[in-house]
């Protein structure tokens, strides 16, 4: 198809060609190309597209959800998005009674601006060329694509009956123009990429401009809500029963669709089960465990699960199952696995593909590792570190003092999280404490300190640069703990556990020389919620330093023995020996 069109925008002419549409092997979407230009200035790029499977046996009118990603999945290769958020979803949802378009934002680029002049070329290029219902029209993105969400609504908003902000948040001014087109807004509270305070701010601007909007905020879900917010039918059918200029209109699916998103209900009850229900105890040598299917609905379906264990030291049997899950029933799926490797191989695991069949028909396809209890296994492999009381409080003045630091104990072997190999930078760790506050003197050796990163402020995402950690728990057996992050310039990110909204009242200065930079901390043990420790106590610690300019690399105390630091049960420990 080669369509050529041109469109006055304010004083600008925008011309679009649709070049070439390719289908993807093994996929429910088409890969479109199109090249637009903007006074004379081409445009090129790519975009997924998504038709009901009954498109081309039907005369009908379809529904429209237009889809802008993150900023993750920019790029030049929209087949790449097969791979990423709501063209996911759909990659086994044949039925779904809606036409969806998601365009690829090129590397570098925005949802913002002329991007979006050549977006809403797309909307007019594909309601031009298929059968869509025009007072059903959407709108929904996350991340960079929530932000662009806001942006399309203030730039183009006639073209939409309703839309869905995920873990996005715009600015406050200019919604006049579409307050009369109904939202939802949602959001993860522990997002530490965009903060939910910015959805929060956009929604509280919005409903006080008179706007219609309905808030989600997911406990204890990070920044990637499009997961609560997309795997489940119940956002899309609130898209489907919006209507422009008709509150009253009410969308009546058809018996096989009724099927389509109870079996799509049923598929994501299925899937939450997963994560946490095959549990291997690594105290043991083998284990049996015991997979659970609960089905609340009316359709009886038949699991397919594959495991993989393929570079794993698992193995697992049966490796193939066939669980017939009945109606309103349960089913069960007994495994054996066992494990013959040390701590340092317990990455990565095995994992399982599962398919979710009603009728001989797939209506699901998800993926799930396996999970393990291994809090008995880590007793056993705890770093400890005695620490005795300084002789005098050092003054905290990004000096580190010899005299004033003098009786501290080092913190050594700092090693990669995997626990494989020392950490190849040089730091130094030093700790003491009083009745009053523990003292936390850091130096890092960098090289060429004029390209440290630091422009990250207070309680932003400070994690993203040059920086030192500490995690503090001031009772190993509890999940809580504190955490600051503090950079070369001294700003800091730190909260309880993941509660960003917790200001620790602690001191801190840092200093950057020649060839390292380093902090001195002061933390009171009043601000840490307990008094000061008794001889023979202990607390849960960690430590770590990143270093930007060696590929980001981070080196642990306790190694968590893979990236993700947040594991208390792995912190170290910090034996208090009293005077």
């Amino acid at each position: 198809m080669n369509n050529k069109r041109s469109l006055v925008l304010g004083l600008s002419l925008l011309t679009t060609i649709t070049l070439s549409a390719e289908k993807i092997p093994g996929s429910m979407h088409t890969l479109q190309s199109i090249e637009t230009s903007l006074d004379g200035k081409p445009y090129d790029f790519e975009y997924l597209e998504f038709l009901p499977a009954d498109y081309s046996e039907s005369d009908k009118s379809y529904p429209l959800i237009l889809f802008l990603h993150g900023a993750g999945a920019r790029g030049s290769d929209a087949r790449e998005l097969v791979k990423h958020h709501l063209p996911v979803v759909f990659e086994d949802k044949a039925e779904f009674p809606a036409i969806v378009i998601s365009p690829q934002c090129p590397v570098g680029g925005w949802w913002s601006g002329e991007t979006l002049d050549h977006v809403n070329l797309l909307l007019e290029e594909v309601t031009q060329n298929k059968r869509v219902d025009q007072d059903r029209i959407y709108i929904t993105g996350l991340s960079m694509g929530g932000y662009g969400t806001w942006d399309m609504l203030r730039k183009y908003p006639d073209w939409f009956a309703a839309f869905a902000s995920v873990c996005g948040g715009k600015g406050k001014n200019g919604m006049e123009g579409f307050i009369h087109i109904p939202g939802q807004a949602l959001h993860g509270l522990e997002d530490n990429v965009v903060v939910p305070e910015n959805t929060i701010e956009v929604v509280e601007t919005f409903r006080k401009a008179g706007g219609d909007i309905e808030m989600t905020l997911y406990p204890d879900v990070g920044h990637d809500a499009w997961v609560p917010a997309y795997d489940p039918p119940e956002l899309f059918l609130w898209l489907l029963n919006q209507k422009k200029d008709d509150p009253d209109f009410e969308y009546k699916p058809t018996a096989e669709e009724k099927e389509f998103f109870e079996l799509w209900a049923t598929g994501d009850t299925i899937v939450k089960q997963s994560p946490g229900l095959v549990k291997f105890p690594l105290h043991e040598s083998e284990a049996e465990v015991t997979l659970t299917r609960i089905n609340p609905t009316r359709y009886p379906v038949t699991e397919k699960l594959t495991w993989d264990v393929e570079g794993t030291h698992y193995t697992v049997n049966p490796k193939v199952a066939t669980i017939e899950i009945p109606a309103d029933g349960e089913a069960t799926a007994t495994f054996s696995i066992s494990y013959e490797g040390d701590k340092f191989q317990l990455s990565p695991v095995p994992s399982f593909d599962s398919e979710l069949v009603h009728k001989g028909k797939v209506f699901k396809k998800f993926s799930a590792n396996m999970k393990f209890d291994d809090k008995e296994y880590f007793r056993g492999q705890v770093v400890r570190q005695s620490i005795s009381p300084l002789e005098q409080a050092p003054t905290i003045d990004g000096t580190i003092d010899e005299a004033e630091w003098r009786n501290a104990t080092p913190l050594t072997n700092l090693q990669l999280p995997n626990g494989r190999a020392s950490y190849p930078s040089e730091t130094m760790q030093l700790l003491g404490y009083d009745d009053e506050k523990l003292y936390v003197a850091v130096r890092i050796a960098e090289p060429n300190p004029k390209k440290l990163k630091m422009r990250h402020k207070h309680d932003t995402n400070v994690y993203r640069d040059d920086n030192a950690q500490v995690f503090i728990q001031p009772n190993p057996d509890s999940s809580d703990y504190y955490h600051i992050i503090v950079n070369p310039a001294g700003n800091t990110m730190d909260g309880l556990v993941h509660d960003r909204s917790w200001d620790g009242d602690y001191e801190l200065k840092t200093n950057i020389g020649d060839n390292f930079w380093l902090v001195e901390m002061a933390i009171p043990w009043s601000t840490l919620g307990m008094e000061a420790p008794k001889p023979d106590t202990n607390i849960g610690f960690q430590f770590m330093a990143r270093r930007t300019q060696a590929k980001d690399q981070t080196g642990q105390w306790a190694p968590t023995y893979h990236g993700w630091a947040h594991q208390p049960n792995r912190f170290g420990r910090l034996d208090f020996k009293g005077q």
